[in-house]
């Protein structure tokens, strides 16, 4: 069942990076970060839905968690990579040339909605709203005490980062509605890891109440 669903997955993922218009290269990162993040959230969805008492088999936990690490080190690799690839390396600089920045918020939102089609759209959003989701992500099954100010801070530091880059080198268009979506996006990492706790706290009567414990661990 789970090779079935994820041939599925990763086939219709794939199918989607062929739409968007860019680069061969760039759509075969894009398949392989579709792939590594499918590979995530099967796993997860194993983790969170065993029987198992993974209290009791430690050693299948440590299994999970080191496969986990894998995956998950290679899709936060290429995740980096495309990044540095999408913000500055394929983008023309133009430290000459005039620049855009947009401080009011929300106006990009209706520019989205009027000029692009739904397709168009939906990438235009998602790619903002989910682009700092991961860290968010790690952020919060890294944190083991109470957050402090730079968990709540850091993506707009970050979101900061990306549109100062890309106002200063001239490669895109600085605005404050991505800062927002960034932000946003961000705490869905966290509230992600939230969702699969409580589910997995259901299914075990609050005997597993954390699927990632141990993840900053090292096992010999």
């Amino acid at each position: 069942f789970l090779a079935d669903y994820l041939n599925q997955v990763i086939h219709y993922s794939i199918g989607f990076i062929n739409k968007i218009n860019s680069p061969l290269t760039n759509r075969a990162i894009l398949s392989i970060v579709a792939i590594c993040f499918t590979s995530l959230i099967s796993l997860l969805l194993v983790r969170i839905f065993s029987k198992t008492d993974y209290i009791a088999y430690k050693k299948q936990q440590q299994e999970f968690i080191k496969a986990f690490k894998r995956v998950g080190f290679i899709f936060l690799c290429i995740y980096i990579l495309e990044l540095i690839n999408g913000f500055i390396l394929i983008r023309e600089i133009d430290l000459s040339g005039q620049r855009n920045l947009q401080l009011i918020p929300f106006t990009s939102f209706k520019e989205i909605t009027s000029n692009l089609t739904p397709f168009q759209q939906f990438c235009q959003f998602a790619g903002n709203i989910f682009l700092l989701t991961p860290i968010g992500f790690i952020m919060e099954i890294k944190r083991d005490r109470k957050p402090g100010i730079l968990y709540f801070i850091l993506p707009v530091i970050l979101s900061f980062c990306i549109e100062a880059i890309q106002y200063i080198l001239n490669t895109g268009y600085a605005d404050i509605d991505d800062l927002i979506m960034n932000t946003a996006g961000y705490f869905l990492g966290p509230l992600f890891v939230v969702i699969c706790r409580f589910i997995r706290c259901k299914i075990t009567n609050s005997k597993d109440k954390n699927i990632f414990n141990g993840f900053f661990k090292s096992y010999h």
